[in-house]
């Protein structure tokens, strides 16, 4: 788009920084020479990207995509069934996966797959955001439409939500098992519509102030497995 995105961000809040990037700093600094199981891969960008980085990395998603990065470390596969032995991840990440689990206990097998010690990475979005909860108004099947058509995003990766662990408190209360080590609230504030972008604005500066940063559309996580 022709709008400077990150020059108007950083004018508001001096040092923004995309979810992405977010995500990805903390990607980096836990997984190094690492066991690395990536859930809900997608395309399997991110182990492409950063699995030199890791001991050993793979992804896996329910889909296996036409444009599927690393194919040769990836696995088809449905979450409750995670196809690996007991205690064999030493880090797991779920980016933009939690929003769509009905109940924590469907998180068992993610339990069950982590050393004790090891590290659950979660990239989810914020249900205290209006951008988040305005929108579930909607029926599933308009909402599915509305984000393919604004965002690009192709019919496999559109799946229910329910948003049921996705506001901090539940991330901090959910996982009783875990240590919670790192909470961030993120915005997040691109497109390349730029009308959708001048509407993204708007939760972005309501939530500058710290007293208002519970409602930023996204929730990073870094939780750790107990050892007993």
């Amino acid at each position: 788009m022709d709008l400077d995105e990150r020059a108007i961000l950083r004018k508001i809040i001096p040092g923004f920084q995309y979810r992405s990037e977010i995500y990805q700093e903390t990607l980096r600094k836990y997984i190094y020479n690492k066991i690395w199981v990536d859930i809900g891969c997608g395309a399997n960008e991110d182990v492409d990207q950063w699995g030199g980085s890791a001991a050993f990395a793979v992804g896996l998603d329910i889909v296996k995509h036409s444009n599927l990065r690393s194919s040769n470390r990836f696995i088809q596969s449905r979450m409750p069934q995670l196809p690996f032995p007991d205690n064999f991840a030493e880090i797991i990440t779920l980016r933009l996966v939690v929003e769509h689990v009905p109940h924590a206990n469907q998180l068992h097998e993610v339990f069950r797959v982590l050393r004790p010690g090891g590290y659950l990475i979660i990239l989810t979005t914020n249900l205290w955001s209006p951008v988040v909860f305005l929108p579930k108004i909607f029926p599933q099947s308009l909402r599915t439409k509305l984000i393919h058509r604004f965002f690009n995003e192709p019919a496999p990766d559109i799946f229910p939500t329910y948003h049921a662990l996705n506001t901090p408190g539940k991330i901090r209360n959910s996982f009783p098992n875990y240590a919670l080590k790192e909470l961030k609230m993120i915005e997040q504030a691109s497109s390349d519509n730029p009308l959708l972008f001048a509407l993204f604005l708007l939760p972005v500066i309501f939530t500058r102030s710290r007293k208002h940063q519970a409602y930023r559309s996204n929730i990073l996580a870094v939780l750790q497995k107990r050892r007993n």
